[in-house]
């Protein structure tokens, strides 16, 4: 039994992957700073409370606006850097032809081609509609589940979890 799979990378599959590296493998990590900015949302409307009530001076509304300023552009500008890299890989990433079997899987692309078992990748997720085979924490192989083209894309995981040993995570 074989799968095959045609990718040609899109930004939507890049920034897919973004929010699912974000929640689900660096999930510590988001949940605080989800907290962090609940903190800064409340502290920003407790302190344009006090300061309408309160007359104080230009120093304090200075600093207030000052550090609120800075928020926003690191905010920005942070997710501009995002948004840079998303660009950056879709340009290197050029279409992509995988081939799975149950000893292993062949890849090629443009500038290169290879086999591999399946040994190297730690844990393949399975979420909405993409397979991702994480190498280690930071590095995965991304296989959208339209790309499919030999096979039937449903019984994917069976044939990954039956015959090639690989542990899938199915994330609802």
């Amino acid at each position: 039994m074989e799968y095959h799979a045609e990718i040609c990378y899109t930004r939507e599959d890049l920034e897919q992957f973004q929010r699912f590296h974000r929640r689900y493998r660096k999930r510590g990590r988001y949940l605080l700073s989800c907290f962090c900015m609940a903190l800064v949302v409340v502290f920003c409307v407790a302190e344009i409370g006090y300061l309408l009530i309160h007359d104080y001076g230009f120093y304090y509304q200075y600093l207030f606006w000052l550090m609120l300023a800075f928020v926003v552009i690191r905010s920005v500008v942070f997710s501009l850097r995002i948004r840079k890299a998303i660009d950056e890989g879709c340009k290197r990433l050029k279409s992509t032809s995988i081939v799975f079997r149950e000893d292993g899987y062949e890849g090629r692309s443009e500038n290169a081609e290879g086999r591999s078992d399946y040994s190297m990748f730690q844990t393949v997720y399975h979420w909405r509609g993409y397979y991702y085979f994480y190498r280690d924490k930071t590095n995965a192989m991304i296989v959208p589940e339209h790309s499919l083209t030999e096979g039937h894309p449903e019984a994917f995981s069976a044939f990954l979890s039956g015959r090639c040993g690989l542990k899938v995570v199915e994330i609802k």
